[in-house]
Parts: C-alpha cells; structure tokens; sequence
C-alpha cells in the first residue's frame, strides 16, 4: 500500500498547486491520527485479536477516509488525486495507530494484571481472568 502511494506521489509532485507543507496536509494527518487511534481503541475494547493484528486492522480503517476523499477529489473538475495527501494520511494513520499499539503494550505489561475500577459495576477483577483477554469477555454476561 505504501509503495501505491509513493508511486503517486511522483505524478503530482511536478504541481505546484499542491505543496507538501499545505495546510489540508495538517488536516489529513490529523484526521487520519485521530481515526487510527479511535479504530485501535474500538478494536481493544471488543476483540480477542492481539496487538498486532490491531494495529494492522486499526491503520487500514484509519486510510479508509483519506482514500476515499481523494477518490472524489479525482472526480472533481479542476482537481486530482493527491499521493502526498495520501502519504500524510498513511504517516498520521501509523502514528495513531501505533500510539494505541504502545499504550495497549504498556496497559498489558503494567496495569492490566490488575485493573480496580468503578467501570461498568466492577470493582476489581484480575486481567488473566478475563477468557481471551479481552475486557469485552470480563462484561459478557455471566463472566
């Protein structure tokens, strides 16, 4: 995917109507950061997947967005696919979803062997507890 991009990213780059420091390259950075971190913290909270298969997951539901604008924007008059647009949104989604990576490490390694909290009516369970791992099994009913 990021080989796509960078074959793209040649075809626009002779424009100067479309900068690499422009303010919309701000945007799709932040939005795909954003995304990618609330796509891997959606997928924490209900799958058993492990961490890398969230991050993979979390980072391609991150590039959905920005692909699919600069497929509209292809279709516009006057405009085109931007590959460095796109190129930003890959650097924002891997960012985003590479924070929710390390904190979901960290959360595993530090705290998730025991977790008290008022969350949800639980008062403190132990992580190990949990079939799979996963919180979303600690609140099934009957867990």
């Amino acid at each position: 995917m990021i080989a796509l991009i960078c074959l793209a990213a040649p075809a626009s780059a002779a424009a100067d109507d479309d900068p690499w420091w422009g303010r919309d390259k701000a945007l799709h950075l932040s939005v795909s950061l954003g995304l990618g971190g609330a796509a891997y913290g959606g997928l924490w909270l209900t799958g058993d997947d492990a961490p890398e298969v969230k991050l993979a997951l979390s980072f391609s539901l991150a590039m959905l967005p920005g692909l699919a604008k600069e497929i509209y924007d292809d279709g516009q008059p006057g405009n085109r696919f931007s590959g460095k647009d796109m190129l930003w949104n890959a650097l924002g989604a891997l960012v985003g979803s590479g924070l929710g990576y390390v904190i979901d490490r960290l959360f595993r390694r530090h705290v998730g062997k025991r977790l008290t909290s008022g969350y949800w009516g639980l008062s403190s369970w132990d992580w190990v507890s949990c079939p799979g791992g996963a919180l979303r099994n600690c609140l099934a009913p009957g867990a």
